[in-house]
């Protein structure tokens, strides 16, 4: 996973292997003495989408890394700018427990100490809370974004109805795309859930 880092350490940007390849991890640094703020995108979304910033809201990214140690990466098949994902190609779908097994090597790969504040926005919240529940004590915040939930499955739609659409409607598996991109991420939403 790539990965960028800006304080003492001085600035880093690369790739981490953490055991099946090596991932592109995007961070950056500053207070040594505040918790790292480990910033999870959405399905398909790369680290690069929380530097993006409009006439209205400010980029994510460089305003959080003027007050604490912040890192962002690209799960594999996160395309970049219509370019294949920076990370290692995976065989897909994937489950929200492959992404925190991921997240927690790359963690520990890139020698970013907890605790952590996780930021999940959609799928990376779901991505967030199961990392939080499994490694306690790695975390002292989290902040949900539009988080998607298993809470979903219950909401409007019978089993049946969830069965014949809900997984669809939270991939959006565009057969072009899938033809274009096969490593593609993708999620099996039944087991992640």
């Amino acid at each position: 996973m790539p990965v960028t880092d800006a304080a003492e350490r001085g600035n880093f940007e690369g790739l981490v292997d953490i055991g099946g390849g090596p991932q592109d991890v995007p961070e950056n640094a500053t207070a040594e003495d505040r918790p790292t703020v480990v910033l999870v995108g959405g399905l398909r979304a790369s680290a690069d989408d929380w530097s993006i910033s409009n006439k209205s809201t400010p980029a994510v990214f460089p305003e959080v890394a003027k007050f604490t140690r912040v890192c962002a990466c690209d799960r594999p098949g996160t395309p970049i700018d219509e370019k294949p994902s920076r990370s290692d190609p995976v065989r897909q779908p994937t489950t929200a427990k492959d992404a925190v097994a991921d997240l927690h090597a790359l963690l520990s790969a890139a020698g970013e100490a907890g605790p952590y504040v996780l930021v999940g926005h959609s799928y990376g919240g779901l991505i967030v809370r199961l990392y939080a529940s499994t490694y306690p004590k790695e975390v002292s915040g989290l902040v949900l974004i539009d988080a998607l939930s298993e809470g979903l499955q219950d909401a409007e739609e019978t089993p049946e109805q969830w069965g014949d659409t809900g997984g669809k409607l939270i991939q959006n598996d565009d057969p072009e795309n899938l033809t274009l991109y096969p490593a593609l991420e993708r999620i099996d939403v039944d087991l992640s859930f």
